[in-house]
């Protein structure tokens, strides 16, 4: 949905050319993070099982490693997406032009965004495993109305963060608010205990020590 509302944004406010730079980094990306569904579902049933069956110290280590693994593979796949910049663009999907100029600003700030992406997805799938699924849903709205509300406001109201285009402002909004909604969950996964924890429980030090 926020994707919908920022395509509608560009082609509406600001242009055709920005509209198609954006789609085409959008489609790249949203591939690459694709791969990784995973660290939802995946996440999600291990850390269960491991919450259902009172196993705190396993329960430390597949949040250690699933939170490890999501920003490994998040840094590693933006180290390999920028520079395959002109080889995506050019050679697989033809851009040129104005597009092309476009895409090139947006898609560093894209690619930035996927270990954020990546996070959240594992946070999302720790906490649906301690049964906080309304917290879940809170969590990725929140994220959503924010990304969607800065990104209102930076094409309607022609604000330019930095130097840049207002598609350049978009990407650093979708930064922003996956950042802020990456630390309020990782603040979430150790102050919420799992239902069947005593008070007592602590995740940092399951997970830490």
């Amino acid at each position: 949905l926020t994707a919908l509302f920022q395509t509608a944004l560009l082609g509406s406010f600001v242009s055709t050319h920005a509209l198609a730079a954006y789609g085409a980094c959008c489609i790249l990306i949203g591939f690459t993070t694709r791969l990784f569904n995973f660290l939802v579902d995946g996440v999600s049933a291990k850390t269960g099982k491991s919450v259902g069956n009172r196993r705190w110290r396993e329960l430390g280590s597949r949040v250690r490693r699933s939170l490890s693994f999501a920003a490994f593979m998040g840094i590693l796949s933006l180290l390999c997406l920028v520079p395959l910049q002109q080889v995506l663009m050019e050679d697989v999907l033809g851009l040129d032009g104005k597009i092309l100029a476009q895409a090139q600003e947006y898609w560093l700030l894209r690619c930035m965004l996927v270990p954020f992406m990546l996070l959240n997805m594992s946070i999302s799938g720790i906490l649906q495993g301690f049964r906080r699924v309304k917290t879940v849903a809170a969590l990725n709205s929140f994220q959503a109305l924010l990304e969607t509300g800065g990104s209102a406001a930076v094409i309607i109201f022609r604000i330019k963060l930095v130097h840049g285009s207002e598609l350049f402002s978009v990407g650093i909004i979708s930064i922003i608010a996956y950042a802020v909604s990456v630390v309020l969950g990782f603040i979430l996964l150790f102050v919420l205990v799992p239902p069947e924890a005593d008070e007592s429980f602590s995740l940092w030090n399951k997970v830490f020590r």
